[in-house]
């Protein structure tokens, strides 16, 4: 799970307060194990959602996702605005993304 790395760490308290909503889903093929790492690493936070799709089959049939850590920025609007988005540690690049999605209009 990419959200306890120390960029997206960073990253997810950087924009605390504001309108990001950080989207975990894992692909774990046991809810068991997926549990296991929640409660493990700091994956939850205020602004972070965590869903479990067993094996990643409904996220690749239903959005294309071919590769698994994927990064994508959805409007408020709920519309795909990037996909293919810069990872949490490209830095100044990932802040500069969700700046932008953040000016869009709804």
């Amino acid at each position: 799970m990419s959200g306890r790395s120390p960029a997206a760490v960073k990253l997810k308290k950087q924009f605390l307060g504001r309108d990001v909503v950080f989207l975990y889903i894992s692909v774990d093929r046991k809810a068991t194990d997926w549990q296991r790492a929640l409660a493990k690493y700091p994956l939850t936070s205020p602004g972070s959602v965590h869903l479990l799709d067993p094996g990643g089959e409904k996220a690749s049939s239903a959005y294309g996702v071919s590769a698994f850590p994927s990064y994508w920025i959805i409007g408020r609007d709920g519309r795909i605005w990037r996909g293919g988005a810069p990872r949490p540690s490209a830095g100044t690049e990932t802040v500069a993304a969700l700046e932008q999605a953040l000016a869009q209009k709804p």
